[in-house]
């Protein structure tokens, strides 16, 4: 089981039906010396066009790792349509 929300009542149901062989983490707001995040306000027409723009300039200064997140299916399919391009 995993939640990103992990409160008191999900803490009951990780007890009454789990064994007691879980991790439970806990993330820290700090962030890693070597992480960064960003943030861009853009308007909805164009977020596609701005996310291309800042992964093609970070792939032109070095190989990065990247992770996207996206609320649903049809989000993630679109994101995953810039690999094509």
């Amino acid at each position: 089981m995993f939640s990103a929300t992990y409160n008191k009542k999900v803490d009951g149901l990780v007890e009454k039906f789990l064994n007691n062989n879980h991790v439970k983490l806990t993330i820290t707001r700090a962030l890693p010396a070597k992480l960064s995040q960003k943030f861009y306000w853009v308007e909805e027409n164009d977020k596609y066009g701005k996310l291309l723009g800042v992964l093609n300039k970070l792939f032109e200064k070095e190989t990065s790792k990247i992770i996207i997140f996206a609320n649903n299916k049809s989000t993630c399919n679109n994101v995953n349509c810039l690999n094509l391009i």
